[in-house]
């Protein structure tokens, strides 16, 4: 008799682990569903849109390297750093097509105002995750080049809110100098010079099929043109890779900074050849 409950009891055991939506079996199938690469990119991209940056990206970290790097799945990986660091797509859009006289430099210092390192290094990072999925502006979509161009203003905003407007007043600090590693170190002037110089070629890409930035297009245009004739050692707005840079690209990229002619922050107060770094 004592058996005859064992093996009863057994048989139970089976029959509950073989029924469907029970068991360990089950238990093993929902959790290998959640986890797979799909399901962790439905999840993150439920976390962005509640902004649950950090979130996000966690659940990126969990997707396999190849499906992680693909066209589909890096714009979204990118935009949840880019979000962290304080990119509002649809508010950036906004905002930049009321600028108005505002030149590009101070308005992007004032769009991201209480910036740190921290969110200049999500730029970065996000900067990099686009530009290693597709380097070619030619080859990126109208969408992807946008992402690419905005990305890269908002690393050049919070660089130039953490450094040079420490006091979010929307001045440049009365103790900034552009030209001066103390106020700005080379490597972030180097980002600033490779932001430029990514969004301008992301924005003449996607010129053939959105207007979207177009003034701020040929005023870097006109800018980087200016540069090259007062000083050609200087013109740096082609080069978008920081270690690229030399010395006197740094000089060139200080100036545009802190010039109030195109598109600086007016910290020197004067045209473009009034303000060049010596």
């Amino acid at each position: 008799m004592e058996n005859g409950n064992r093996i009863l009891v057994r048989a139970l055991v089976i029959l509950f682990l073989l029924l469907p939506g029970s068991g360990c079996k089950n238990v093993l199938e929902d959790s290998a569903k959640t986890s797979t690469d799909e399901a962790l990119f439905f999840e993150a991209k439920q976390l962005m849109n509640s902004g649950d940056w950090t979130g996000a990206i966690t659940q990126f970290e969990r997707m396999s390297a190849a499906y992680l790097a693909s066209r589909d799945v890096a714009p979204h990986y990118a935009s949840a750093y880019a979000g962290r660091c304080g990119l509002s797509y649809l508010g950036f859009v906004e905002s930049l097509g009321s600028i108005g006289t505002t030149k590009l430099f101070r308005f992007l210092m004032n769009t991201y105002p209480g910036s740190a390192a921290t969110h200049v290094a999500d730029c970065e990072t996000a900067e990099t995750i686009l530009l290693t999925s597709v380097a070619d502006p030619n080859l990126r979509t109208v969408d992807e080049n946008l992402l690419v161009a905005f990305t890269a203003f908002t690393k050049l905003g919070t660089i130039l809110n953490t450094y040079a407007d420490t006091d979010d007043d929307g001045s440049p600090d009365g103790g900034f100098d552009a030209c001066n590693v103390g106020s700005l170190a080379d490597a972030d002037a180097r980002q600033v010079g490779t932001g430029l110089a990514i969004a301008l070629s992301a924005l003449q890409a996607a010129a053939a099929e959105t207007t979207i930035g177009s003034g701020e297009t040929a005023t870097l245009t006109s800018g980087c043109a200016d540069l090259a004739v007062l000083a050609p050692s200087f013109d740096f707005c082609s080069v978008t890779d920081p270690a690229s840079l030399t010395a006197d690209q740094v000089k060139g990229i200080r100036s545009v900074i802190q010039e109030n002619e195109w598109v600086g922050i007016g910290s020197c107060n004067n045209t473009l050849d009034n303000c060049l770094c010596p």
